[in-house]
């Protein structure tokens, strides 16, 4: 009995030694299979950022289509922001009336004949009154005006600035007029001779140069012949140059200043008269430097030998010889 107790017992105990084994096996082997799946979580991870790493980067011409994508959207969000604020501007500009026309830079005219002019008077709305129409309305209307500078304000203040041009020549016409014109030879206005401004030197030359057309040729329409105000004068571009040509010549030897007549009406010839009352003939005027320069040394020299002896007729040829007498 006692052998088959112990023979009991032992296989018992072989039995729960066995399971124990067992269970640690078991246990031995669970442990690698889940140290196996972190890992090769680890490694699909990794991979992971392998692939992110590596993925390319967007090409230029793609950054360039999302860049101006962005900022179409954006300027259209600001241009449809502007149109909203502009339409709920234009009533209240719509209400703001024209308060005060101020004219500065005139010499020839008065302010109020220029704001009269524009075509504006206060009390307009100021939306209305284009800078544009009122510039070009000043320089229509007034041909001593070079140049109209138009600003506008919110006060309701309309700022005009002008400048003039000046008269440079008094071009003789027929029945004792005379037109006056600026260097660039605008005209400004026509007026008796005896009712100029300015002591103005007067010129006097064939004021439409008469073409004649060759046989055969077919004659076309000539334009109007006459000299207009407000209008560029170019009836005589010949003698026009020439007159050019004379004035700056004076100028360069000092007698410009005193000239009071440009006789220009012999194509031979022309008459120059001082304000002393001195003549000079310039035969041709071909070198009108040449022959003016020699006048004007000739003059001086005359004048230191003789003493004061009043006005002189000087007669230079086209070689520049000079004749010099008193004038009886």
């Amino acid at each position: 009995m006692k052998l088959l107790r112990s023979k009991r017992q032992g296989t018992l105990r072989g039995m729960i030694v066995r399971r124990s084994s067992d269970a640690a096996a078991d246990a031995r082997t669970a442990r690698p299979t889940s140290a196996l799946v972190a890992l090769a979580a680890q490694q699909e991870q990794g991979k992971r950022r392998t692939i992110d790493v590596q993925a390319p980067l967007p090409s230029d011409e793609s950054f360039v289509r999302q860049f101006l994508r962005v900022w179409t959207r954006r300027l259209m969000l600001l241009c449809a922001v502007g149109a909203i604020c502009l339409a709920a501007a234009v009533p209240l500009l719509s209400m703001v009336r024209v308060k005060q026309i101020d004219v500065s830079g005139y010499a020839h005219y008065d302010a109020k004949t220029l704001a009269d002019g524009t075509g504006v008077a206060v009390g307009d709305e100021l939306l209305s009154c284009s800078p544009g129409a009122i510039q070009a309305a000043l320089l229509e209307g007034y041909p001593y005006l070079a140049t109209v500078s138009v600003d506008r304000a919110l006060s309701g203040k309309i700022s005009i600035v002008v400048t003039e041009r000046t008269p440079h020549w008094a071009l003789s016409l027929l029945e004792d007029q005379v037109a006056l014109l600026d260097d660039t030879m605008w005209v400004l206005e026509i007026c008796p001779k005896n009712t100029m401004r300015d002591a103005l030197c007067v010129v006097e030359f064939e004021l439409f140069l008469q073409t004649e057309e060759a046989e055969g040729e077919e004659q076309e329409d000539e334009p109007p012949k006459e000299v207009t105000v407000g209008q560029t004068y170019d009836g005589n571009k010949p003698a026009i140059a020439k007159l050019n040509a004379i004035a700056e010549a004076m100028r360069g030897v000092g007698l410009f200043d005193g000239v009071e007549h440009i006789d220009m009406s012999d194509p031979y010839a022309v008459n120059v008269t001082l304000s002393d009352g001195t003549v000079l003939l310039l035969h041709e005027a071909l070198k009108p430097e040449e022959q003016l320069r020699a006048a004007k040394s000739s003059m001086d020299a005359y004048r230191a030998q003789s003493g004061d002896v009043g006005p002189l007729r000087v007669d230079v040829d086209d070689f520049s010889r000079v004749n010099i007498r008193p004038v009886p």
